[in-house]
């Protein structure tokens, strides 16, 4: 389900106008290459493509948001020439099967605000500069380029009066941390509409783009369903689903590949570990000042 709220006017830090909450109710399932290609057809009303940077509080070798319970993502979403931030966290999670194949049903809450095009081209910018650079070690520059990247997160965080942003920002003041860009990766996503006799969700079959843990470009699979209805019947809307697309035909039984965590799959994030601690004694002092 999203329920939609339009948030006051703002104009500040380079924040735009719109901005918006949801609690989104969805079905996930990850995908091999071959369960990928068996069920592509199926998503058939059109393609598009986002760039997302993701952002982590970092403090003494430790990313605070991914060790929160509520599995809490910070990003900044690139749709062509909009960009937007975006927070969310995990409500609720658990495993959901139907004719044996499983799946992972979760709500999120969500608060995104659109930032204006000339400061997020510029934070994109400053994270692949500080994630080249640490993967190259180009230390003497890192320093001005993860401070710019932390005040402008900061400018637009500290600005917004919701719960999960202000969240974020008591957080990052409480623990002393920093506003630092883990990984950045691509999705391509193909779109379908579902009706069943227990309701509706939109569907989604994405294609994410990033690196592996020894730095090699790699794909990952998955297709996830958005219940326009958080009440209905999630059991018989699945089972509806999985035999109205023969899904026990194009899947493998059982779960699908494990979803690495972004801290075991990014070099990026790998990086940030291992180079942020292995000289803590030099650069990482004058990150916390």
């Amino acid at each position: 389900m999203r329920c939609g709220k339009w948030l006051g006017l703002l104009v500040l830090c380079g924040v735009s106008i719109s901005g918006y909450a949801s609690s989104e109710v969805e079905i996930r399932r990850s995908l091999d290459e071959h369960e990928f290609q068996a069920v592509s057809p199926l998503f058939d009303l059109g393609q598009t493509q986002r760039f997302d940077t993701y952002i982590e509080l970092y403090r003494d070798g430790q990313y605070l948001l991914e060790q929160q319970p509520e599995a809490i993502k910070l990003r900044i979403k690139q749709k062509g020439h909009r960009y937007e931030l975006s927070v969310s966290k995990l409500m609720f999670q658990r495993p959901l099967e139907s004719k044996g194949l499983w799946f992972d049903l979760s709500r999120r809450q969500k608060w995104s605000v659109e930032i204006e095009a000339k400061l997020g081209e510029k934070l994109a910018e400053l994270a692949k500069k500080i994630l080249v650079g640490l993967a190259s070690e180009e230390i003497p520059v890192l320093s001005k380029w993860y401070k710019q990247f932390h005040e402008k997160i900061e400018d637009v965080i500290k600005s917004k009066d919701t719960p999960l942003f202000q969240f974020v920002y008591d957080m990052q003041k409480s623990t002393r941390s920093r506003f630092v860009p883990s990984h950045q990766n691509t999705k391509v996503r193909w779109e379908s509409k579902v009706s069943t006799l227990f309701g509706r969700a939109e569907g989604v079959l994405g294609a994410t783009h990033d690196w592996d843990a020894a730095g090699a470009p790699r794909v990952r699979y998955e297709m996830e369903f958005e219940l326009e209805d958080a009440g209905q019947p999630v059991p018989g809307f699945l089972r509806q689903l999985v035999d109205g697309w023969s899904l026990d035909s194009k899947l493998h039984l059982g779960a699908g590949p494990v979803a690495e965590s972004s801290a075991a799959y990014s070099l990026k994030q790998i990086s940030w570990r291992g180079l942020l601690d292995k000289r803590a004694n030099s650069f990482c002092q004058g990150l916390f000042l």
